[in-house]
Order: structure tokens, then sequence, then C-alpha cells
């Protein structure tokens, strides 16, 4: 067996980092899959999750469909991914930064340093 290649199942391989990684594992030799899915969760587990609303609705719903899962016997695995906290950088969380007036509170020191960010 020695010099046999595994094989490599990536769940999430068209994502943001996961379409990187099935093209370096193809091209090392692994005979590679990717698994496409909908990531809904992103680090948070709604049964362990503690939130103030509206999250907390949200969360109780896909917390209701997992039990509903549960109850039919269907075979299941559920994945909390993380949120890469690299997608939101070039954008500092917004779909477009503001171009017009930006405020920044206190004398700008970075220590205890605060900014708020918003458009006219």
């Amino acid at each position: 067996m020695a010099g046999e290649m595994s094989k490599i199942l990536i769940i999430g391989g068209t994502g943001y980092l996961g379409k990187f990684i099935v093209g370096a594992s193809a091209r090392s030799g692994h005979p590679t899959f990717a698994l496409r899915f909908l990531p809904s969760e992103f680090g948070l587990d709604v049964d362990r999750i503690h939130a103030a609303e509206p999250a907390s609705s949200v969360f109780a719903l896909k917390a209701h469909i997992r039990r509903a899962i549960e109850a039919e016997g269907i075979p299941y695995t559920i994945v909390c991914c993380n949120c890469f906290a690299g997608y939101f950088l070039p954008t500092l969380a917004q779909p477009e930064p503001p171009k017009e007036k930006v405020t920044i509170l206190g004398d700008g020191n970075p220590i205890g340093f605060r900014m708020i960010i918003g458009s006219i």
C-alpha cells in the first residue's frame, strides 16, 4: 500500500476557502471529492447558544428542524462551520464602505479607540 493516495472528501469544497483546498488536494494526486452544502450555522450550534431576539427565533426554528429530523430517524450530520473573518475584512463587514463621512469618537488614540463608520 506504500505510495497509495488517500481519497479526500472536502465539505464545502466550492466555498471561500474550500475551492483552494480542493485544488491543492487534486494537484497532489489525491482522488478528491467535494460535497456541496449550504452552511447556515457559522460557528454557532443552535442547541448550545443563548441569544436575544431576533436571533433566538431564527435559532429556535433551526433547532426545531433538527428535532424533526431526529424524530423521523433520518441519518444526518450537522457541521457547525466557522465564519472566516477574512471574508469580511475588505469591507469592514459592510456591503460597501462609507465614502462621504467617517466619525471617530474621542481623540483617535489607539488605547480605548472607538470608531463609528457611517455615511451621509
